[in-house]
């Protein structure tokens, strides 16, 4: 193998590897999701918006047990945890009967995701 073919197969396997070397670093993110009795809600999903142009989402996906854990996506490239700062969060409640789904929750203060672990009780309203 010459030397241009070389040089053409390590770059476009360093292009490979760019999407998930340029995730930004994120930190554990999880929680409870319940109602305002405390009740667990069974499914459904949480939403973390940042308010900042982005080309990030966040999705946490509701166990029957009412938890969650958050990932972080960009384009096909995911990873788990949530990029430090502040979240609007909006819980997406899960269709139930074969009903029109509930209206999603947006709650009224932000959550701050910190360089920690981070452990949430998300209490939707009445």
């Amino acid at each position: 193998m010459g030397r241009a073919p070389a040089l053409l197969v390590g770059v476009l396997l360093l292009a490979g590897c760019r999407g998930k070397a340029e995730l930004p670093n994120a930190h554990p993110v999880k929680g409870k999701v319940v109602d305002a009795k405390g009740n667990p809600l069974t499914g459904g999903s949480v939403l973390f918006e940042s308010g900042q142009p982005t080309d990030l989402s966040v999705v946490a996906n509701i166990q029957p047990d009412g938890t969650f854990t958050a990932r972080t996506f960009r384009g096909k490239d995911e990873m788990p945890g949530v990029v430090e700062g502040e979240y609007k969060v909006t819980v997406i409640r899960p269709i139930v009967g074969g009903n029109n789904p509930p209206p999603p929750v947006t709650l009224p203060r932000p959550f701050k995701v910190e360089p920690k672990e981070n452990n949430f009780e998300i209490r939707l309203p009445q």
